[in-house]
Parts: C-alpha cells; sequence; structure tokens
C-alpha cells in the first residue's frame, strides 16, 4: 500500500495533480461501513495507525477517529486506506450496508 506521486519536467511550471484521499471505515456498534473522504495529513495519520498495527492481526478491534474534509468526525473502526489520481474523486458514502 502507498501514495504515489508522479512529477514530470519541463520549461513551463506545471500545476500539481490533485490525489485524493479515501478512508474505509466500519461505524461503531453497526453492520455498516463508510467511505469517507480526507485531507492528506489525515491520511498520514491515519496510515501510520494502520501500518503500526496491521501485524497485530485484529484492526477489527483497533477504534479511531477520522475527521472527513467537511470536519466532521467520525469514531469506527479502520478498514482500509486508499490514494487515486485527480482522474478519480473522491466520493463520500455513509452507512453503506
Amino acid at each position: 500500500m502507498g501514495l504515489f506521486l508522479f512529477f514530470s519536467c519541463s520549461e513551463k511550471d506545471e500545476e500539481p495533480t490533485a490525489v485524493n484521499f479515501t478512508v474505509f471505515f466500519e461505524s461503531v456498534c453497526s453492520e455498516t461501513f463508510s467511505r469517507l473522504c480526507v485531507s492528506q495529513d489525515e491520511f498520514i495519520r491515519l496510515r501510520e495507525i494502520f501500518e503500526d498495527n496491521q501485524n497485530e492481526g485484529d484492526l477489527e478491534c483497533l477504534p479511531v477517529t477520522v475527521t472527513d474534509l467537511d470536519g466532521t468526525i467520525h469514531e469506527g473502526f479502520l478498514r482500509g486506506l486508499s490514494s487515486t489520481g485527480a482522474d478519480i474523486p473522491c466520493i463520500q458514502e455513509l452507512d453503506i450496508l
């Protein structure tokens, strides 16, 4: 799992490619999960938590809080992380069955 950034060189300054960050998140006391769009800083923070605990084998019991792009704080269990290029936008979805 990694974050890939691509750079190209030219005589003109190019706009950096936007990267979207998605967190897959299970709600506390629920059988649903959510897809949350987060900032790069929040993504890095959660990735470090995920990497530090993935060898423990029990991420299902690792409660975390996640702040989405709207500033809403969600509490639940981290299920996964993903980063994509600007051509694949993050679409936030809450309480997916």
